[in-house]
């Protein structure tokens, strides 16, 4: 089963990194591609770019910057489970990066 995962990330990049390190320690082997969608976070992300290399997560700028009025998770997610890349997934997968595995 091919699972297609997205997390949002704005400006908890901290809280990320251990989302995307905890997901790969429990769950060695997963069929999972994860992509994370960052909101022109201002914060420190060199621990999350670190652990997306290291487990072949591609973060993408969202496009909506850390001013954005409201919340654009649910458009970025929307963005993310339209886009035909995913077709080929069983499952979709929306994360938060306040998950910790």
């Amino acid at each position: 089963m091919r699972i297609a995962a997205v997390l949002v990330n704005h400006n908890t990049s901290a809280y990320a990194e251990l989302a995307i390190r905890s997901l790969f320690l429990q769950h060695p082997g997963l069929d999972l591609t994860l992509t994370v969608y960052d909101n022109g976070s201002t914060d420190d992300r060199t621990g999350l770019l670190a652990a997306a290399r290291a487990h072949d997560v591609a973060v993408i700028d969202s496009g909506f910057p850390v001013t954005t009025p409201g919340n654009s998770h649910g458009e970025v997610l929307r963005r993310f489970a339209l886009d035909p890349a995913q077709r080929g997934a069983d499952r979709l997968l929306f994360l938060d990066s306040d998950i910790c595995f």
